[in-house]
């Protein structure tokens, strides 16, 4: 399930740094539940219809601005919409002015998805270390592909048939450097391919890919 949510903006200068601020706004939504610091099966895309100011590192949402919020779970959205509605501002001067429900879509044919944020994997070290896996790593489709299946299984369920890939030749592809609390996370911004049951393919699209979607990671469209 996901919700579209159309943002008023009135020339709001956003920095470029403003991950943590949507992070809160969407908890904020969600009010004091257990669903705050675990893994959670839901996503949300970065903010669009901004331009660059490069010169004062920021984007400016001249008039609107738009983004959507995905979940496996309806009660979270619901949680959320109903947050919304007691208070509709954000940050910088962004306001939600309109909810859209949308209902999910058929997934029995469809494999090739694109992202909505950016994708960042983590590959465990010993003593709590991780490095960060890119589109570009020998392992980054088998990593893919264990942490959705991880995911799934968490819910109950298991898709041998389950395979996630990075597909940088489907469209645009790069690496990025996302700084989130002054954390600098090395993602992938790139297509990727997902083949299995329909209803897998589905969570993915609705809970994301990859590590860290509860904090603006891995939402795909």
């Amino acid at each position: 399930m996901r919700i579209q949510l159309y943002i008023h903006a009135d020339d709001a200068l956003v920095p470029f740094a403003h991950q943590h601020l949507l992070v809160g706004t969407i908890q904020k939504w969600l009010g004091d539940n257990e669903l705050h610091g675990r893994s959670i099966p839901y996503s949300f895309s970065r903010l669009s219809g901004g331009k660059l100011v490069s010169e004062l590192g920021s984007i400016l949402f001249a008039d609107r601005a738009d983004m959507f919020v995905s979940a496996h779970d309806p009660e979270i959205l619901n949680r959320m919409v109903t947050g919304i509605r007691q208070d509709p501002t954000m940050f910088k001067g962004l306001s939600v002015r309109e909810v859209v429900l949308m209902e999910d879509p058929d997934m029995s044919a469809r494999e090739l998805f694109y992202p909505a944020s950016p994708i960042l994997l983590k590959r465990w070290r010993e003593e709590r270390r991780f490095d960060h896996v890119i589109y570009t790593d020998p392992d980054a489709n088998a990593l893919l592909t264990e942490n959705l299946r991880k995911k799934l299984q968490v819910m109950g369920v298991d898709d041998d048939t389950l395979m996630a890939s990075f597909a940088p030749g489907q469209g645009k592809a790069k690496v990025m450097l996302i700084d989130y609390r002054g954390v600098k996370n090395k993602v992938s911004w790139c297509p990727i391919r997902i083949e299995g049951r329909a209803e897998s393919k589905l969570f993915a699209w609705n809970a994301g890919v990859g590590n860290s979607t509860g904090i603006g990671f891995g939402a795909i469209k």
